[in-house]
């Protein structure tokens, strides 16, 4: 009974998925389509889901002879300076507050005080920032987009960066660390040359390193005389 009705259920669920599948995926399709058509193809009567000599020609229309090339590479530029900034801006900001011993009332600070920048509307600081872009005469630069775009961006970039570098363990102390600290407790004789090792190397010493102590007790003498 199981069985059958896991086999029913196959049936009824994948033909479901695959009608949402091509609903779904037919828009996307149209719109590949229609871009390769030729411009006769686009406005006859008939609608034909193939198109019937696929160019590339509307492509090189609108990224080359209308300048649409250039708006595409400003937005490159300027979506990728703006990714660089904000991370380099939001991890000097992050990594003090949650890497290093910072009392407790500065990282809440901090981190409120990024939280509040996310409160305030964008529309509300429109015109201040379009006098200071005008002023400084940055207007109609791609600068002045990555400072605003930036600036909007910095206070989820901390909250990001915040709860990713939690995450990351503290380092564990490496033999440096491990000679360092025995040299300041038992000096730098000879005598604690094995004890160092070990717990430099911990459990994963090489075996040249191990130094293996048989503890023997005292030998057992018979005392039955021989026959």
């Amino acid at each position: 009974m199981r069985r059958r009705g896991q086999s029913w259920r196959a049936i009824v669920i994948i033909p479901l998925l695959a009608v949402i599948a091509v609903v779904y995926a037919f828009p996307i399709y149209w719109l590949i389509a229609t871009s390769l058509k030729s411009r006769s193809q686009l406005f006859q009567a008939t609608l034909s889901l193939f198109p019937d000599a696929p160019t590339l020609q509307p492509y090189a229309d609108v990224l080359i002879d209308r300048g649409m090339w250039i708006l595409l590479r400003n937005s490159i530029v300027v979506c990728g300076a703006t990714v660089l900034l904000a991370l380099t801006i939001g991890l000097l900001i992050t990594y003090p507050i949650t890497r290093l011993d910072v009392s407790p009332r500065v990282r809440a600070g901090v981190l409120n005080w990024a939280l509040s920048l996310r409160f305030l509307p964008p529309i509300a600081v429109v015109v201040p920032y379009f006098a200071v872009v005008r002023t400084v005469g940055l207007y109609d630069q791609p600068l002045a987009l990555i400072f605003i775009y930036s600036l909007f961006n910095l206070q989820f970039t901390i909250w990001m960066l915040k709860g990713f570098l939690t995450d990351i363990p503290c380092r564990r102390p490496g033999l440096g660390d491990a000679i360092r600290d025995h040299l300041e407790r038992h000096g730098s004789g000879g005598d604690h040359r094995n004890a160092l090792t070990a717990r430099a190397y911990g459990a994963r010493a090489p075996a040249r390193h191990r130094r293996t102590h048989v503890r023997r007790g005292p030998r057992k003498v018979n005392s039955h005389p021989a026959p």
